[in-house]
């Protein structure tokens, strides 16, 4: 593996060295997290069958809540890996926190997509599957949002499967702006993998495409779109 940068020099450590001590915490955290969500929330899980067994992969889930993020580990068992926002990791405790459970900081700042690009290309070639909200940020009123570029970018250049998901609950459970956990009911439900590669033909040598990657974000949104009919109207539709 190339160490291209100290922060995914130290990862390979943690990951890799330290691989007995993090799946022994991994598979605890997970059990923990599993009991919250289905005692608490009753999390009912669809399409787990989709989810590729082997090899690194891209999980593109809509963004509801702060809940999303672990939600997804739960649902996906095996360790994924996530980015976080930068400011996350001021306070050391928390910094730690979400270290361990697989996030990694990114700045908002369209100037560090290199950096972005990195860990991508270091998480396809350790064979470590990755979250992506492709819609970047978490929804206001609770409705899918139009995707943005950036997912599609990272396709471009990982050439990976994508994983749409669609989780439905965590907004009502704990909304924008709170602070507090209310009751709902969430559920999510996992779409096939899409292989872009063969669906777009996009070749190794091409070079970053900002309307290709949008029409990949409006893609995986479109699929997105499909999974929540199927949750709301489950007699219309099935995938």
């Amino acid at each position: 593996m190339r160490k291209s940068t100290s922060d995914t020099s130290i990862d390979w450590f943690w990951n890799r060295i330290l691989l007995p001590i993090r799946i022994i915490y991994h598979y605890l955290a997970w059990f923990i997290f599993y009991l919250f969500y289905r005692i608490k929330y009753r999390l009912k899980i669809d399409g787990r069958e989709h989810i590729p067994r082997k090899g690194c992969f891209i999980v593109a889930p809509n963004h509801e809540s702060h809940l999303d993020p672990p939600l997804i580990g739960v649902v996906f068992i095996r360790p994924l890996r996530y980015f976080a926002k930068i400011e996350l990791f001021k306070n050391p405790i928390f910094s730690m926190l979400i270290r361990s459970m697989g996030a990694v900081p990114i700045s908002p700042n369209p100037r560090d997509l290199k950096r972005l690009f990195r860990w991508t290309k270091y998480f396809a070639n350790t064979n470590q599957p990755f979250v992506i909200f492709p819609e970047g940020r978490r929804t206001k009123d609770g409705e899918l949002q139009p995707g943005r570029p950036g997912i599609g970018f990272i396709v471009q250049q990982t050439r990976l499967p994508v994983v749409p998901v669609y989780i439905d609950g965590t907004f009502e459970a704990l909304p924008i702006g709170s602070a507090r956990l209310f009751p709902s009911r969430i559920s999510v439900r996992i779409g096939r993998p899409i292989d872009f590669v063969t669906r777009l033909n996009i070749s190794p040598s091409d070079k970053m495409d900002k309307e290709l990657a949008q029409r990949i974000s409006d893609e995986i949104m479109g699929q997105i779109k499909q999974l929540k009919d199927t949750v709301e109207n489950p007699d219309n539709s099935k995938l």
